[in-house]
């Protein structure tokens, strides 16, 4: 076993944190996640804490262990952050060269190529000598702006792992999805009952409609059903997949789940959209939600002076209110508030500041975690690993009721944030801990069934209709923040 110290904190969540975020912390999901119960005791507005962060010398670090970054677009590959003994862990890979490779993009790893801060961010929560687990993996990178075909994201991740020519495991991690807005709707299906709108202009109110249910915040995963049959292939192939649930505040069902079914037909085109389900749903894929860097730790209230007073009648740790959640979600991960300094997309001379936020980056920190116990177990396999990041590696600390709010004297987080149907008995509330020692052999997993609880129904009020008027859905691609 080796120790190194971690400077971290895990920031008060009011608008003024990024204020006293400082930039010389590091990843404080290093710590909370390699620790069993939440070793820091209190929450920071500004200043450091030391902190020892524990690894096994020999495996713990990501050793043998492939990952491939599915990206925005490209990073800067001569990043001294991701060398060992001087030598980039960036692999400048051809992917024309796979036999059967279904591209013919030459990709540009130059620093002329187009690079993206989301990208540069993602790949130093997994790997970076400073922020990321995997600090010996070796990264490939599929830039989406060079590379632009979805069904080549698996293909070419599948092919590769079953054409390099060792054991080495395979990990592939993307921190993307689809969304689109549940707006300009003709009628709303809510577990089996149908309400229709106003000249599909009008949504219904009450617990799903305006003011404050879920149809007030409309934005909604789009299940890609093609993808999900290339990630099967891939997953089947034992490539281990990782991916963000989204940050839409939205409750993510699976097969037979009371809200599974629930859609909405669009008035002009005419088209049905289901609106709780995930982008990704391969039975094998591992779904990543973000851990809130914001807790209490049993106190009723945490007070500084003005906006900075929070309140929570609750003690434990919470998932980020703009977290996807529900049954879907695997685990949550740190992703709120995490202090990166990464190359100027402009000049890779000059950096820039960032204070992450969202489960794009809590989806590449479990990664980075589990590429340590690849190394040490690398035949361990796909559903293997889900099986054991779900309900194995799991901390014995207590995820606060997401159901009743916390809240803030400046109100910039509100009750209602926690009164949305992304909350479910059902959701999979669990924090990641995996045991810095590895002890835990997941290749020995001999069932790996997911069983899901049943969720009790809550009776819904009538609804009425109001006059707001919705302007027209529009589906876009979501890389998020």
């Amino acid at each position: 076993m080796a120790t190194k110290t971690i400077t971290c904190t895990r920031l008060a969540r009011t608008r003024n944190a990024a204020v006293h975020a400082d930039f010389n912390n590091k990843n404080w999901g290093l710590i909370r996640h390699t620790s069993d119960n939440n070793p820091f005791t209190s929450l920071s507005y500004g200043g450091t804490e030391n902190y020892t962060y524990t690894y096994d010398s020999t495996n713990g670090q990501g050793e043998n262990v492939d990952i491939i970054f599915i990206l925005a677009g490209m990073v800067y590959t001569d990043n001294a952050g991701y060398k060992t003994s001087g030598v980039s862990r960036i692999n400048q890979f051809d992917w024309r060269s796979l036999t059967d490779s279904p591209t013919s993009v030459n990709v540009d790893y130059s620093t002329s190529a187009a690079r993206s801060s989301h990208s540069e961010s993602v790949l130093a929560c997994a790997c970076h000598n400073d922020y990321g687990a995997a600090t010996k993996a070796n990264i490939y990178i599929i830039p989406k702006n060079q590379i632009s075909s979805s069904s080549h994201y698996w293909v070419l991740p599948k092919l590769f792992h079953q054409q390099k020519g060792n054991s080495n495991p395979t990990i592939v991690v993307n921190s993307f999805g689809q969304t689109s807005n549940l707006q300009y709707v003709k009628n709303l299906t809510f577990r089996g009952t149908t309400y229709s709108t106003i000249d599909g202009q009008n949504m219904p109110a009450g617990d799903f409609g305006y003011p404050n249910g879920f149809a007030k915040f409309h934005r909604h995963r789009v299940p890609r059903p093609t993808d999900d049959v290339l990630l099967e292939e891939m997953t089947n192939a034992g490539v281990i997949h990782f991916a963000s649930a989204g940050n839409e505040y939205n409750k993510l069902d699976v097969p037979n789940g009371v809200d599974y079914n629930n859609s909405f037909l669009k008035y002009i085109y005419a088209d049905n959209h289901y609106y709780n389900r995930p982008t990704f749903a391969n039975e094998d894929t591992i779904t990543v939600g973000n851990l809130d860097s914001w807790f209490n730790d049993g106190n009723t209230e945490v007070t500084d002076t003005g906006d900075l007073k929070e309140i929570c009648l609750l003690s434990g740790e919470f998932f980020s209110d703009t977290s996807n959640a529900g049954p879907v979600v695997d685990c949550y991960v740190a992703g709120t508030n995490i202090p990166v300094t990464v190359p100027n997309t402009s000049n890779h001379l000059t950096n820039n500041n960032s204070l992450l936020d969202g489960t794009s980056f809590s989806c590449p920190t479990l990664a980075g975690l589990a590429a340590m116990v690849l190394s040490k177990y690398p035949t361990t396999t796909p559903a293997q690993m889900r099986k054991y990041l779900r309900e194995i590696a799991v901390s014995s600390a207590t995820m606060g009721n997401p159901d009743v709010a916390p809240t803030v004297s400046d109100g910039d987080k509100g009750d209602l944030a926690y009164n949305r149907l992304r909350t479910s008995q059902n959701s999979n509330l669990k924090i990641t801990y995996i045991d810095p020692s590895l002890p835990f052999d997941p290749s020995g997993i001999t069932d790996t069934t997911i069983t899901y609880r049943t969720e009790t129904l809550q009776p819904l009020g009538s609804p009425t209709v109001l006059s707001t008027k919705d302007t027209e859905s529009q589906t876009t691609p979501e890389y998020e923040s």
